[in-house]
């Protein structure tokens, strides 16, 4: 019976500094049996073709394995997805992963193992989705909020848009 996962490594993870991490992550989840097929992002390799070939197969839960960079290298396309994602952090910046309770490294493993599924708000500006918050620098751009109101600096600035369910969770 195939699995249901597929863990995608990011293309900083091929560094030797990571060689042992990875190790320890593997060695965890084939103690925990969470195996699966393994992909690895590439500078010239499609993201969204690399997973969407996979959904097609039938794999249900996606796994991030890297930081919260390589979360967002994922994150603009994985909500048009019906899959779960998972997320193993083995490097700074991991932000994402302290806002989400995941610990770094092997330890994050027990997390996809006990396969308690949360539903996250998530935000999105265009076709592009996002977790945590925006930034816009230096803009006179203007947001314009589905046709209800719109709102941008005056004079030029900074525009930032916050996930308030992500960064306070319970408190929106």
């Amino acid at each position: 019976m195939p699995s249901n996962y597929f863990f995608v490594y990011d293309e900083y993870t091929n560094e030797s500094r990571y060689t042992k991490i990875l190790r320890d992550i593997e060695a965890r989840l084939t103690t925990l049996d969470l195996q699966g097929s393994i992909g690895r992002l590439a500078l010239f390799r499609n993201a969204k073709d690399l997973v969407g070939r996979r959904v097609q197969d039938g794999i249900t839960t996606i796994v991030v394995i890297g930081n919260d960079i390589s979360l967002r290298k994922m994150m603009w396309f994985l909500p048009d997805i019906p899959v779960s994602i998972g997320y193993i952090p083995i490097g700074p910046p991991a932000s994402i992963a302290t806002l989400l309770h995941i610990p770094i490294g092997p330890s994050a493993c027990n997390v996809i193992a006990a396969r308690s599924i949360e539903v996250l708000d998530i935000g999105k500006i265009n076709d592009r989705y996002f977790l945590t918050e925006v930034r816009i620098p230096s803009t006179t751009a203007v947001v314009d909020v589905e046709g209800q109101f719109t709102i941008g600096p005056s004079i030029g600035g900074m525009i930032r848009l916050r996930n308030d369910a992500i960064w306070n969770p319970g408190h929106v």
